[in-house]
């Protein structure tokens, strides 16, 4: 990866040669995680949209392609990156900037919101919860894999591991095998509709992740054990963002499936 620019051109186009280019974007070739390709999409998007909008870039990189280097490369997870300036910043302050750019600059859509939510989610988890991140993030499942392994990260054993995680044979590969085994989260993220149960879901994330043991399409399990069935013909009304503890939420998840 750290041998190739971040965005190359490719000899065959998908139209017409004399009109377009193929533009290859070489961040994320390898995901396995439908969520993770729908964040990276997302988070492109917010970048090109702050740039439609004059937004001008926060940070400029000494060198992006070793950034890319750096970073997945970072045993110790501080996700340093040097800037042109000669000073550094992080991946964290980076991601943060996008956000709160994108918060007070655009008019954000649901798709947006999921995009920056989730990834805040993630950010916090990284740190403070890896077991919850390794089911939501590639590198970090692969990781997790590699690991229980107990094989000294030299040994040819581990490079096998490493690409048949990426082999989307669902008989063969350690990915499926994962997900399989309920290790890897491989939903897709709904449209957050306001009225279903995805606005519901949601909320649960955005606002009270610190209180969820699991979370699925159809469940809200709370570590309190309280278990929350999110029904399809079920309205889910916006007056639940309003909410501010766990205890009124769960309760007024129950009272909309008429069990007070």
């Amino acid at each position: 990866l750290y041998r190739r620019p971040v965005f190359n051109t490719r000899d065959e186009p998908h139209g017409d040669g004399r009109r377009w280019i193929r533009l290859h974007v070489i961040a994320g070739d390898a995901n396995m995680i439908p969520a993770a390709t729908a964040r990276k999409a997302g988070l492109l998007k917010l970048a090109l949209e702050l740039a439609k909008a004059g937004e001008p870039a926060q940070f400029q990189l000494a060198d992006p392609v070793r950034a890319f280097m750096d970073v997945s490369r970072d045993p110790k997870r501080r996700f340093e990156i040097r800037l042109a300036n000669g000073s550094w910043t992080t991946v964290d302050e980076i991601l943060e900037g996008y956000f709160s750019a994108a918060e007070s600059r655009l008019d954000l859509d649901a798709e947006a919101r999921w995009t920056i939510d989730t990834s805040r989610r993630l950010m916090a988890q990284l740190r403070n919860d890896f077991d919850s991140f390794r089911r939501e993030v590639d590198w970090a499942a692969k990781l997790h894999i590699l690991e229980q392994a107990e094989l000294d990260f030299k040994d040819p054993a581990l490079r096998a591991y490493d690409l048949e995680y990426h082999n989307p044979d669902p008989d063969e590969g350690l990915h499926a095998a994962l997900v399989s085994m309920g290790e890897v989260n491989d939903s897709l993220p709904e449209p957050m509709e306001e009225g279903t149960r995805a606005l519901a879901r949601s909320i649960a994330v955005t606002k009270f992740a610190d209180h969820l043991a699991t979370v699925s399409w159809r469940s809200l399990v709370f570590k309190s054990g309280e278990e929350i069935a999110l029904e399809p013909d079920v309205e889910y009304p916006a007056t639940l963002e309003a909410i501010s503890d766990v205890e009124t939420f769960i309760q007024a998840l129950r009272s909309l499936q008429g069990n007070p």
